[in-house]
């Protein structure tokens, strides 16, 4: 299996048979984080798939910039980050009208395992957790980085993440009545 820094070369080099089909692979490998990383930051289910198209659309567009000695997954994270932030501004109304929707399903529904009804619970609380709490625990629990990796994802010391894990634990148990 090709490396990041080998489909990025041929991204950069290749012909456009060994472009494209480079670009697929990084898709492939990347689409599912990109897709958990959004439903993660709050952006319902049915947007996700426009998400998605933005996030790689700019990576198609910024990958002729990346520089060859950096770490591909650190500048890869950079570019999602920002363009959820940017997709949450400019679809705050549609965002807002499929998050009620959603609710609205998640309680209709309800599902007999309670496990499926806690790991409901704590997905929407996340939500309402900061910004960089979030992708602390995202990258953590599911993406399984350590914490030195996710102090190079997220540019901060490992102390820092951490804390910001356990401030986001700590405020999760106390929302689900643990502590």
């Amino acid at each position: 299996m090709a490396t990041d820094e080998d489909l990025i070369k041929l991204i950069k080099e290749g012909s456009k048979d060994e472009k494209d089909r480079a670009f697929a692979v990084l898709y492939d490998k990347y689409k599912n984080f990109v897709y958990d990383f959004g439903r993660t930051m709050g952006i319902p289910r049915d947007l996700c798939s426009d998400f998605l198209q933005n996030v790689f659309l700019r990576v198609f567009e910024k990958i002729y910039k990346f520089k060859d000695d950096k770490e591909f997954f650190p500048w890869l994270f950079s570019l999602v980050r920002n363009e959820c932030i940017n997709f949450i501004k400019k679809n705050k109304k549609r965002i807002r009208s499929y998050s009620q929707h959603e609710e609205f399903e998640s309680i209709s529904k309800k599902p007999e395992d309670e496990d499926a009804i806690l790991i409901e619970e704590i997905r929407k609380f996340l939500n309402q957790l900061p910004y960089e709490e979030k992708e602390a625990i995202f990258l953590r629990y599911y993406q399984d980085f350590d914490a030195k990796e996710i102090a190079k994802i997220l540019n901060v010391s490992e102390r820092k993440v951490y804390i910001l894990i356990e401030r986001g634990i700590e405020k999760i148990r106390k929302h689900l009545g643990l502590t």
